[in-house]
Formats: C-alpha cells, sequence, structure tokens
C-alpha cells in the first residue's frame, strides 16, 4: 500500500468486549500498539460497532461517561 494510504477498518462480526477482544483486531494493522492503560495508569475502555471502534480513557478518576 503507498505511503499515506489507508486501510478501511472492517470489524469482524464478531462481538468485541474487552481487551483480549481488541487486540488481535486491530494490532498490527490499524495500530501498532493499543494501549491499556491510560496515563493515569487507569484501564483503556474499548468499544466496536460493525463500522468503528473506539479507544478511551476514563481519565485521573477512571470514570467514563456515557457512551458516545
Amino acid at each position: 500500500m503507498p505511503a499515506g494510504q489507508t486501510t478501511p477498518f472492517q470489524c469482524p462480526a464478531t462481538v468485541v468486549k474487552d481487551w483480549d477482544d481488541t487486540q488481535p483486531i486491530l494490532e498490527p494493522t490499524y495500530v501498532r500498539g493499543v494501549p491499556q492503560k491510560d496515563a493515569w495508569g487507569q484501564v483503556m475502555g474499548f468499544r466496536a460497532d460493525d463500522s468503528s471502534y473506539y479507544i478511551r480513557s476514563g481519565g485521573k478518576g477512571g470514570v467514563f461517561e456515557a457512551d458516545t
């Protein structure tokens, strides 16, 4: 693939529940290494649907707001 060109994300029909489900889907095709913890040492949140994936941080307090 030429430099600067991206591969469209296609989430498999499997259900992504946690890090163990997410890692093999994303690495190394879409990201070299998916972070498991944020800058505060809190566990990152992972979610995916048919066309998108979300990796998010709960911030310093580790609290996630409503799914957006």
